[in-house]
């Protein structure tokens, strides 16, 4: 028998975000993948440094990079008990950082005119909550009142309102368990509490959305340093894994910490 293949991998996001239809002249497509590939992670580890988790980054290169148009949306973590003061940055310290970032593109050769445009995700999460998801949002509040004193209540709530309005924020929501997973993976008793959030989160999700149809969470890894790998597995709703026709997004977080490194899957049928 041949070896059978993994229709996951079929599910995860190609590189059509890339802008590669604008080539340059005289470079190879490999090379200009590399390139952009290498800007893209230097984008993310600008912002998650930060505690910013990224959705999606995306930028455009005009010829001869004669000009350098950036894109990128994310989501904010307000945690001020986990980061201490010193790495609290205000909006002004951030905009420094921001030109700090663009100089650095001159390493990968782009000397000319750079623009970078931000979209703050924390801000259309807010006027949901104001506008359309007002009952939805303090019906789950309700629901998850035993958390409300814990560190990651407040950015739950604002994915909430997220993963029942925009697509594709699977990958936020997978970024979101793996740091405070990582935070709380030493403390068996943090953890177990975290765990139980989780499964209380999903069947709050489902029960108030209609868009939401199915949501699946998988957390792969070596749990309280035992001698294999476990899986944690939290599911609710109807989630049509043998076609390609249903909306089924599929997300990947890899996440290294003192036991091992944990992979979390994030499957949303909306």
């Amino acid at each position: 028998m041949g070896q059978k293949a993994n229709t996951n991998s079929l599910r995860l996001p190609f590189v059509s975000k890339l802008a590669l239809n604008n080539s340059f002249s005289g470079v190879e497509s490999s090379e200009m993948l590399k390139e952009r590939l290498s800007i893209s992670n230097h984008l993310t580890t600008f912002f998650e440094k930060r505690k910013f988790l990224v959705k999606e980054t995306f930028f455009q290169v005009h010829k001869e990079k004669s000009s350098l148009l950036i894109f990128s949306s994310f989501f904010e973590l307000k945690i001020r008990k986990i980061i201490k003061r010193k790495n609290i940055r205000s909006s002004r310290s951030f905009l420094f950082g921001a030109r700090k970032f663009l100089s650095t593109f001159s390493s990968f050769g782009y000397f000319s005119s750079k623009r970078l445009f931000l979209q703050n995700l924390n801000k259309i999460s807010l006027n949901y909550q104001k506008t359309i998801f007002e009952k939805e949002t303090k019906k789950i509040r309700t629901n998850l009142s035993a958390f409300k004193k814990e560190k990651f209540f407040e950015p739950a709530i604002s994915l909430f309102c997220l993963l029942n309005t925009l697509k594709g924020n699977g990958i936020l929501f997978s970024k979101f368990i793996a740091f405070f997973f990582k935070i709380y993976h030493k403390s068996r008793k943090k953890s177990n509490k975290f765990k139980y959030f989780l499964t209380k989160f999903i069947q709050s999700i489902n029960s108030s959305n209609k868009n939401l149809k199915g949501m699946k969470i998988i957390i792969r890894g070596r749990f309280n340093r035992s001698d294999r790998s476990k899986k944690l597995l939290f599911e609710k709703g109807s989630l049509p894994t043998q076609t390609f026709k249903a909306p089924l997004g599929y997300y990947l977080t890899h996440l290294s910490t003192s036991f091992g490194v944990f992979g979390i899957h994030v499957w949303v049928f909306d």
